[in-house]
């Protein structure tokens, strides 16, 4: 704490570099940011047009370039009454301050206030803007100077869009699936509620990277069919792997419980050191009846609670979070475990993987031939880490050059808000230290 210096509005450099002020809410951040701008418009003589001001949201972007236009204002009357003691109103103490360091005579007083003047005249054509203005700003920009006829839509909501394709999805996909298997699919809360609403988080995330996890799974080819080949080949891997390791784990998740109770832990549920069913048996029995039938449906496997409450891993899971038990399982046993969570919890997310993976394609591919972008694809198109150099899209090299050239000055509010794409690509265009305040 004894390294952190206190911000002095009238003594801060100006200096180009990266720099860091932090405040708590209510100390005058706005307040310091619109003097900040006063004095890299009159002491930097830059143009109002060489400072990026950025915020993310609408009303605080408006609230800075209200206070900005304030500062302004105030700072005119205040050069204009200084060397004439005409001052009849109120000014605070930094901007007094300010005055007297930099007025030091009539001349210079005229000469910074037709500098403020031409800032005020300029202002409504300044980038005080939102993360998200800037970039569809800067978009077009390129856009125009590149002669290309970009001119997308901003859509803020794509929800309709989003419940068009999902509906078409449904009816194409989901409803085609054996009413078994389905039923199964339902339990574990998939269902078009949620397929709409985490595709909706999917879309609004310029973070994201949704990828392909399932090897076989194939997008354009009927979902149903690849479910069911899925369900069967996990199914024959659990019934081989529960013959060699089932009696295996039976004993472990006793000898588990066994170990809490000499450590005076009472609490060893699911497992017991004397069970009173035999749960191997039960498994055994449950897969026999199987024997003259091709395998149980998902709806049958989600109904065996034998599976969910007691051998699947979670349960181990949720007891060494409690306990620390440190469990270490033989190599065959893990296996067993991993191949009862592939039985119990795979086929949804085969499922959830196929529809999240068709709809956001054929979203992106839809919005694409209307011309619709929102707020996360403004982002996304200007990552420094995905932009390419393909002729068909703005090189990326020219942009970050451009933005460089335009602005002097970046004034980021509550950069502490900065996600990674929004900090890639600010860094990527104001991070050298030697050229950008920033």
């Amino acid at each position: 704490m004894n390294n952190i210096n206190i911000f002095q509005p009238n003594k801060y450099p100006l200096t180009n570099g990266m720099r860091l002020i932090e405040a708590s809410a209510g100390t005058g951040k706005t307040f310091s940011l619109a003097h900040l701008v006063l004095r890299l418009i009159a002491e930097k003589e830059y143009s109002i047009k060489d400072i990026l001001v950025v915020s993310f949201t609408e009303a605080t972007a408006s609230e800075i370039k209200a206070k900005i236009i304030e500062r302004l204002i105030m700072s005119l009357k205040t050069i204009e009454s200084f060397h004439t003691n005409s001052q009849s109103y109120k000014i605070d103490n930094v901007l007094q301050e300010w005055v007297e360091i930099n007025v030091s005579s009539k001349e210079r007083g005229i000469y910074l206030s037709s500098l403020v003047l031409e800032a005020l005249e300029r202002i409504d054509n300044a980038d005080i803007t939102t993360i998200h203005g800037f970039c569809s700003k800067t978009l077009r920009r390129e856009a125009i100077e590149n002669g290309n006829n970009l001119n997308p839509t901003i859509e803020k909501d794509s929800y309709s869009l989003i419940n068009e394709i999902v509906d078409e999805y449904w009816k194409k996909e989901i409803l085609e699936i054996d009413i078994a298997e389905l039923r199964g699919i339902f339990k574990t809360n998939f269902n078009r509620k949620n397929l709409c609403q985490v595709l909706t988080i999917l879309e609004n995330d310029s973070n994201n990277i949704f990828k392909q996890t399932f090897d076989k799974l194939k997008i354009e080819e009927n979902l149903s069919k690849q479910l069911i080949t899925y369900i069967d080949s996990i199914w024959i891997d659990f019934i081989n792997r529960w013959k060699d390791n089932g009696l295996n784990l039976d004993h472990s998740l006793i000898d588990i419980a066994k170990n809490l109770k000499s450590q005076g832990i009472k609490d060893t549920k699911p497992y017991s050191t004397k069970p009173k069913k035999n749960r191997y048996e039960l498994i055994n029995n449950w897969i026999e009846e199987y024997n003259d039938k091709k395998r149980p449906s998902y709806e049958e496997i989600q109904n065996q609670l034998l599976i969910n409450n007691y051998f699947h891993p979670k349960n181990l899971f949720q007891l060494n979070n409690k306990y620390k038990i440190d469990y270490t399982g033989e190599k065959g046993i893990n296996s067993l475990l991993e191949s009862i969570s592939n039985l119990y919890d795979s086929p949804s997310e085969f499922v959830w993987e196929h529809a999240l993976l068709w709809t956001l394609k054929e979203l992106k591919e839809r919005k694409f031939k209307k011309g619709l972008i929102n707020y996360s694809d403004l982002l996304k198109s200007l990552d420094p880490k995905k932009l390419n150099t393909n002729k068909d899209e703005i090189n990326s090299n020219n942009i970050y050059k451009n933005l460089k050239s335009r602005y002097k000055v970046a004034l980021i509010d509550e950069f502490q808000d900065t996600d990674p794409v929004q900090l890639r690509l600010l860094k990527e265009a104001f991070g050298n230290k030697s050229s950008h305040l920033y």
